[in-house]
């Protein structure tokens, strides 16, 4: 018997073909207790442990009653365990809960998925896709990224997942391409308007046929936005007291307004390299 058992144990391991990752524990000198959690949908080995003596390990053992399925699957929600691996490092605390409930409940049991309440996401045809986030209003990039976090089942990586159906951005939202300026009629344009921050030309881009949502993404003519927008970097000093004017209270936060601010360059420990005393000097935190 015990022959048998391990026999039938090593066909499901190389049958499963078993990545060198999988925690799989395998003591073939004693099978008198033996469990097997194997996760047939994925096709991989989860676990396999084993006990060599029942008397030294009575606290280890399967209790002889298990709660039914339900119960099992209700304790599990309210647990919040959301793994095969936090189940199995878990289970023993709870009184009533088998190592292996894929095995121990073959006539209710679907998935790991389902035992633990997760939706499994729908696989979307390009189409369906597209008419969802048309529906939604979607007009641009970004919007479809921020909206995504409410729609589990639309993938991140679109012309990979659609390489066979994918156009662009402009057919994928349903919008008409329109002709971008080149980069030398875009800064005529945008100089005229006295933009002097990136946050102003992300807020005025979309009131201006042929303006690009991401112009330093666009044109090969690129250097940076002083150049762009014609303007120059603050000298030093006037931008630590405009920084310590604003209340910039860290690096972070630094970061997170320059773009509002004329003349604060995005990296100022490159801009004023020869100048720079770090952070805690530069926000007023620490004296020289």
């Amino acid at each position: 018997m015990v022959d048998l058992i391990q026999n039938n144990i090593l066909q499901i391991i190389f049958k499963n073909k078993m990545a060198d990752k999988n925690l799989v524990e395998l003591v073939t000198d004693d099978f008198d207790r033996l469990y097997v959690m194997v996760e047939l949908e994925s096709g991989t080995v989860g676990n396999i442990t084993t006990s060599k003596d029942k008397d030294d390990n009575k606290e280890k053992e399967e209790p002889k009653e298990f709660i039914s399925f339900i119960d099992l699957q209700a304790e599990v929600k309210q647990a919040r365990i959301k793994s095969i691996t936090q189940y199995q490092t878990e289970y023993k605390q709870h009184k009533g809960w088998p190592s292996a409930p894929n095995l121990m409940y073959p006539k209710e049991w679907i998935s790991w998925t389902e035992l633990f309440g997760k939706e499994k996401k729908r696989k979307l045809m390009f189409g369906e896709l597209k008419k969802e986030v048309q529906k939604a209003g979607i007009g641009s990039q970004s919007e479809y990224y921020e909206e995504r976090k409410n729609h589990p089942d639309w993938p991140s990586n679109l012309r990979n997942v659609y390489k066979d159906e994918w156009v662009d951005w402009f057919d994928f939202l349903g919008k008409e391409k329109v002709k971008m300026l080149n980069y030398e009629q875009l800064k005529q344009e945008v100089q005229k308007t006295n933009i002097g921050t990136v946050s102003e030309y992300k807020k005025e881009y979309r009131k201006h046929a042929g303006w690009p949502a991401n112009p330093h993404d666009f044109y090969a003519e690129w250097t940076d936005w002083y150049d762009f927008l014609e303007k120059n970097p603050l000298p030093f000093m006037e931008l630590q007291k405009q920084v310590l004017e604003n209340r910039i209270k860290s690096q972070a936060h630094y970061f997170q307004e320059y773009q509002k601010h004329a003349g604060w360059p995005s990296k100022p420990f490159r801009t004023h390299k020869e100048k720079w005393p770090g952070w805690e000097v530069f926000l007023g935190k620490k004296k020289v």
